[in-house]
């Protein structure tokens, strides 16, 4: 019994540290998308505005940060909802890659060689993800209720997506101060 006491402790430190890195990358993602958004704008200035597949591209890929970011402070804290907000940015992640070949398909090395960055990402958070609900139902990892961490993660993506929303509607063609911009 030991042994297998040892091998579940194992595994959920391994379940937190990845609920970790989600959680930094989501947040990453999310002032990325952010910082560069003056760039878009002033893209979409000199070409006529914004089209629908570029507010489509915007809100996939903040649908799917602030997804990472909520799996993370699930997983980081052993939250039962952590299986069903990875498997929702799952499908996220492959809506986007196919929506993107279609919409975006690359048009120099340099997005050819972004967009398989993207789908190594997205195959990785897909393994993780199938890892995390073989440890749950293996009984390796047990995760647990808690109306406060619930209440937490249900803000938490809730504010991504209203971040989001702000800085599409915010954005201007010229590049943000250092004050609006935040820290890195």
């Amino acid at each position: 019994m030991a042994g297998g006491y040892e091998h579940a402790r194992r595994m959920t430190i391994a379940v937190r540290l990845l609920g970790l890195f989600y959680l930094g990358g989501g947040l990453a993602v999310l002032i990325t998308l952010a910082r560069g958004r003056w760039i878009d704008a002033a893209f979409e200035a000199l070409s006529g505005g914004a089209r629908g597949r570029d507010k489509a591209r915007y809100a996939l890929l903040n649908l799917g940060a602030g997804l990472t970011m909520a799996s993370g402070l699930a997983l980081l804290a052993l939250h039962r909802s952590a299986p069903a907000l990875m498997a929702a940015n799952v499908f996220v992640q492959w809506l986007w890659l196919a929506y993107a070949s279609r919409a975006f398909p690359p048009e120099d090395e340099g997005d050819a060689k972004g967009r398989a960055q993207t789908t190594r990402a997205a195959i990785l958070f897909t393994a993780a993800t199938v890892f995390v609900v073989w440890s749950v139902f293996s009984d390796f990892v047990a995760l647990e209720t808690n109306a406060g961490l619930a209440l937490a993660l249900v803000v938490l993506t809730a504010g991504a997506l209203a971040y989001a929303a702000w800085s599409w509607r915010r954005t201007r063609s010229s590049p943000p101060s250092d004050e609006e911009a935040g820290p890195l």
